[in-house]
């Protein structure tokens, strides 16, 4: 498999690879990327293709977006937020409402999961100092 070629714009944050054998619109195609730090951690996020409509103008609007929602503390702060909020408003929009209900539920069964997995832990961690103390004694 062909290797494609990374490479920075000249917009800060933004990057693109160029792929090595298909072109568009007289060029070769570019897989455009954002980066940036949430949370004191590098993140990496991939947007899409040139010929999906995909420019430099827009990866750096969609980084100014949530650069600015991070530095707020408003989500969404990632790009996976912000198509999870699209695809909400998509349902809303269609006024389907099985679609909306399996929507809410899903999202409200990953939400509940992850409550309860926090405090499982949470409670773990009582347990462990609970039974260290014990033996001391």
């Amino acid at each position: 498999m062909e290797q494609d070629l990374k490479k920075k714009s000249k917009i800060p944050g933004v990057r693109f690879r160029v792929h090595k054998s298909r072109m568009y619109r007289g060029s070769r195609d570019k897989y455009f990327m954002i980066r940036y730090v949430l949370n004191n951690k590098q993140k990496e996020e991939a947007l899409g293709w040139a010929s999906q409509g995909w420019t430099e103008q827009k990866a750096s609007e969609i980084l100014g977006q949530l650069k600015y929602n991070i530095r707020i503390g408003r989500h969404p702060q990632t790009l996976a937020e912000m198509r999870e909020n699209t695809k909400y408003e998509t349902i809303v929009s269609n006024n389907d409402l099985n679609e909306l209900k399996a929507y809410i539920s899903q999202t409200i069964k990953s939400e509940v999961t992850e409550i309860f997995q926090v405090l499982i832990n949470e409670n773990n961690k009582i347990l462990e100092k609970v039974v260290t103390q014990i033996g001391r004694k």
